[in-house]
């Protein structure tokens, strides 16, 4: 058979035109899937399977559309009807119908999507409050406040200073976007499903969990979810004994979130995560109390005499903590963000302060010289350079190592955007 009459005997057996009108219902039915399947929050595999069946199903209508007819007296091959025959122009017309058809609820389906997608993508980002800026991407994490199962209330201290020191070593690996602490502390007790989770915090993962603590022994049980489909890919469950125990969990606990997100992590950065803050115990429970205390701390909604209150008892904590070891880097920055006035982000009277403001100064740099691998040094220390020694360039160089050590360093962004608008009206760079 020549081509021509090869191409003649596609159209007398309505081959192609079964064909284009396939395609097209085809794609509607994929573009309503896309739609309909996320509400369900059916997981991803259900669209794969989808589209397999209707690849599959294309060469079987053409088949089907080469040996068979569809005829009001029901299936029939088709090398039986003549190609005019009143039968087979009934076909035609059919398939015209079905492709006119498909092809109008394609343009509504596309200009559907054209309007109503416009509205959803349009957003105000605003430069400075980055909790409008969209954090979704492969490797963004949410870490939710552990659930405390100690006996002892009191215990929650450790529950929260554990679960800090957890998004402390996510956020030093390079590839991972982590959501800061005071973002998902909103998030206790939630009832929102993983899906509604990640939609609203702009993430792909979620790490929660619980923790437990009995005399000496700490557990810790974790969950990865993917927030896309909901699904747990992976769980971790482990109890310590000691403060080296401890760190060597956490430690873990990072590597193996690296390797299920496939993320290789540098001898460097393993070890800092392997490095124990402090070796002793006492101290580094005092210094968990401490940062209990400064969280509590909140001059947006707090009285100035309660927050007084738990800078006192934050400095006593941390005090506590240096006197059990004076090489304790954490501590001393601690204690630095004790020091209201420049901690917070105000001016400081360097009159009335000027005696805080020079313990700050020493603090910091004490931490950085026992410690120069601090995040948060470098950030308290451009703090003092932008207002006191009103040096914008210092604050500058100082901001910019914080990010170099940890790029997640919320603090540390927030001021390298406000320094961008502020003093180099670089809208640019600051967003």
């Amino acid at each position: 058979m020549s081509l021509k009459k090869y191409i003649e005997e596609l159209k007398r057996r309505h081959v192609i035109k079964s064909g284009i009108a396939y395609l097209i219902v085809a794609w509607l039915v994929v573009q309503v899937a896309s739609i309909v399947l996320p509400v369900f929050e059916a997981p991803p595999y259900v669209m794969k399977v989808l589209l397999f069946v209707l690849a599959i199903g294309l060469p079987i209508n053409l088949v089907f559309a080469w040996v068979y007819d569809i005829t009001p007296d029901g299936i029939k091959k088709t090398a039986r009807l003549e190609p005019n025959s009143n039968k087979s122009r009934l076909k035609n017309s059919r398939l015209n119908k079905v492709i006119i058809v498909s092809l109008s609820l394609a343009v509504v389906v596309l200009l559907v999507n054209q309007f109503w997608g416009r509205t959803d993508q349009i957003e105000t980002i605003d430069p400075v409050n980055n909790s409008s800026l969209p954090y979704k991407g492969e490797k963004s994490i949410a870490v939710l406040p552990f659930q405390n199962l100690s006996p002892d209330d009191s215990d929650l201290y450790y529950c929260n200073g554990i679960m800090q020191n957890v998004i402390n070593d996510l956020s030093r690996i390079p590839d991972f976007i982590v959501l800061p602490s005071r973002t998902t502390n909103l998030y206790k007790d939630t009832q929102l499903m993983p899906t509604e989770l990640g939609e609203e915090l702009g993430v792909h993962y979620l790490l929660d969990g619980t923790f437990q603590k009995i005399e000496s022994q700490i557990r810790v049980s974790l969950a990865l979810t993917n927030t896309y489909d909901g699904r747990q890919i992976w769980t971790f469950e482990k109890s310590t004994f000691s403060l080296p125990e401890l760190i060597d969990m956490q430690a873990e606990i990072a590597k193996q979130v690296a390797n299920q997100l496939k993320t290789t992590l540098s001898n460097n950065l393993n070890k800092t995560l392997q490095t124990a803050p402090t070796n002793d115990e006492d101290a580094f429970d005092y210094y968990l109390r401490g940062k209990e205390a400064l969280r509590k701390v909140n001059y947006a909604t707090q009285s100035n005499k309660a927050n007084a209150n738990s800078l006192t008892e934050a400095k006593l904590f941390f005090d506590l903590a240096i006197e059990r070891d004076t090489n304790f880097a954490l501590a001393y920055l601690g204690l630095a963000r004790t020091k209201s006035p420049l901690y917070h982000g105000f001016e400081p009277n360097l009159t009335e302060d000027l005696s805080e403001v020079l313990h700050f100064e020493k603090l910091v740099n004490k931490a950085l010289q026992l410690n120069p691998e601090l995040s948060d040094g470098y950030y308290l220390r451009g703090k003092y350079s932008f207002h006191v020694l009103n040096s914008p360039p210092e604050a500058e160089e100082d901001w910019g190592k914080a990010l170099d050590i940890n790029a997640n360093n919320y603090e540390a962004l927030y001021a390298m955007a406000d320094l961008n608008l502020s003093v180099k009206a670089n809208v640019v760079e600051a967003v």
